[in-house]
């Protein structure tokens, strides 16, 4: 395998010095992949919120806030007031389905 001595060292210092080189190279390129994965997943909507206008009437009104329409456990509140859950837009006047908090 090895012819000389030589060649034995230049393995050792290979071993020793190039490999975690690269290993720290390939960890840091993952991890700036990961990153820029996570944030091309996002979908971001403007956030609606549901207005009683009486009489069993309700009426959507943007709430000037943004949310994802990535399904996770929580839902997006409004700013203003947590009690009240935002939606993304439905037809017309209508608000659609709930829209959850930026990851």
């Amino acid at each position: 395998m090895f012819q000389s001595r030589q060649q034995i060292k230049y393995f050792f210092i290979m071993k020793k010095i190039l490999f975690p080189v690269i290993l720290v190279a390939l960890g840091t390129g993952s991890a700036f992949a990961t990153m820029l994965a996570k944030k091309s997943t996002r979908a971001l909507e403007p956030a609606y919120r549901i207005v009683s206008l009486g009489g069993g009437q309700f009426q959507c009104e943007d709430a000037d806030q943004e949310c994802s329409n990535i399904v996770s456990g929580d839902v997006c509140e409004w700013a203003l007031d947590t009690s009240v859950e935002l939606h993304r837009i439905g037809s017309g006047t209508m608000c659609g389905t709930p829209l959850y908090k930026i990851p």
